[in-house]
C-alpha cells in the first residue's frame, strides 16, 4: 500500500553506519529506518557458520541502537529458524570467539529471562577478527615446466619441409611454349584431310550345310493324354470304410481287478471280486407258479 503524499518531504536517511540508526523524530509516521547488516569483517570470518551469522543478525535486531539486549532462547530460535539446543550452542561458539558476553542478573518483568547479552563487537575498541587462515600451499612445479623458455635468438633454425616423393610438373630446364590457336575451319579441313585407317579384309566365312530337318509325320491318332469318351460323365467316388463301433468299457474286467485287489487289498474291491467269482444261485421258478400259490414266498414256514 502507497503512503499517502504529504505537504513536505521525508529528510534522507542517514548511511548505515553497522550501528542503526533511525529517522528523526517529527516525520510523518516516524518511518524507522531498518538495521544495517553485519559489518563485511565480520560476515567473511569462516570460523563462524552460516546459523551464527543469521544469530548474530538476530541479536541486532533485538538490541536495535542499544548495546545489549536480553531475548530468550526460544525467540532467537524462533527468529532463525533453528532448535534452541542449536541457539544455545551457537551463543557458546560466539562468546568464546569474543563477539558476545552473557551475564546473569536477576530478573525483572522487562527481563524475564535474567540474561544478558552484551554485543562486544559493537564496541569501539573491540579489536577486529584476524582469523589464522591455513597458508596456501602451492603444488611443486612439474620437471617439463622447470626448464626456461629459449629466447627467439636462440631458437635453432627450421628444418627444411621434406621433397613431395612425386616429381614436379616442369623441370627448370623445360621450356614451356604456347601453342599456336587454330581456327576452328582450318581445324576442320584438316581433320577431313587426313587419311581413313584401312580395316583389314577379314577371309570370306564358308557356310557348312545344314542338313534339312526331318518331315513330321501324320499322325492318325490324336495325341491327347485323356479319353474323349469320358466328357460329360461324373467318375465314381470311392466309398469311405465305416470304422466298426467301439464298445464302450466300463469299470475293471475279472483279471484286472483281481490283480488291483492282489496290490490294494481294498474291501470293496474285495467283495466285487467275490460277488463277480461267486457260482450262480438256484434258478427262480416261473411267474405262473408264483401266482398259483401267493404265499410261497410271503408266508412263514408250516402254514398253508
Amino acid at each position: 500500500m502507497n503512503c499517502p503524499s504529504t505537504g513536505f518531504t521525508t529528510p534522507a536517511a542517514a548511511p548505515r553506519t553497522g550501528r542503526g540508526e533511525s529517522v528523526p523524530r517529527g516525520t510523518p509516521y516516524h518511518t524507522a529506518v531498518p538495521f544495517a547488516a553485519l559489518p563485511h569483517d565480520i560476515a567473511v570470518d569462516p570460523r563462524l557458520s552460516p546459523t551464527d551469522l543469521r544469530l548474530l543478525a538476530a541479536l541486532l535486531y533485538y538490541a536495535k541502537q542499544q548495546p545489549c539486549c536480553y531475548p530468550s532462547d526460544a525467540a532467537l530460535a524462533a527468529r532463525v529458524h533453528r532448535h534452541p539446543g542449536t541457539v544455545r550452542r551457537c551463543l557458546k561458539r560466539l562468546e568464546d570467539l569474543g563477539y558476545i558476553r552473557r551475564e546473569f542478573v536477576p530478573a525483572t518483568p522487562a527481563n524475564p529471562t535474567g540474561r544478558l547479552i552484551s554485543l562486544t563487537f559493537r564496541e569501539p575498541d573491540w579489536p577486529r577478527p584476524t582469523p589464522d587462515l591455513p597458508e596456501r600451499r602451492c603444488a611443486p612445479t612439474p620437471k617439463r615446466r622447470r626448464t626456461p623458455t629459449p629466447r627467439a635468438d636462440e631458437c635453432p633454425p627450421r628444418a627444411p619441409a621434406p621433397v613431395s616423393p612425386r616429381a614436379p610438373a616442369h623441370a627448370e630446364e623445360d621450356v614451356i611454349v604456347k601453342k599456336e590457336e587454330i581456327p576452328e575451319e582450318a581445324a576442320g579441313s584438316d581433320l577431313d584431310r587426313r587419311p581413313r585407317p584401312v580395316e583389314p579384309t577379314a577371309p570370306p566365312a564358308t557356310l557348312s550345310k545344314v542338313p534339312p530337318a526331318p518331315a513330321l509325320a501324320i499322325a492318325t491318332t490324336p495325341a491327347l493324354s485323356f479319353d474323349l469318351t469320358a466328357i460329360g460323365t461324373a467318375p465314381e467316388l470311392p466309398v469311405p470304410r465305416l470304422a466298426e463301433p467301439r464298445r464302450r468299457r466300463l469299470g475293471l474286467d475279472l483279471a484286472e481287478l483281481a490283480r488291483v485287489v492282489g496290490e490294494t487289498a481294498d474291501p470293496i474291491l474285495i467283495a466285487e471280486l467275490a460277488r463277480r467269482t461267486a457260482p450262480p444261485g438256484p434258478p427262480e421258478p416261473p411267474r405262473s407258479l408264483s401266482r398259483r400259490w401267493p404265499c410261497s414266498r410271503g408266508c412263514p414256514a408250516g402254514t398253508t
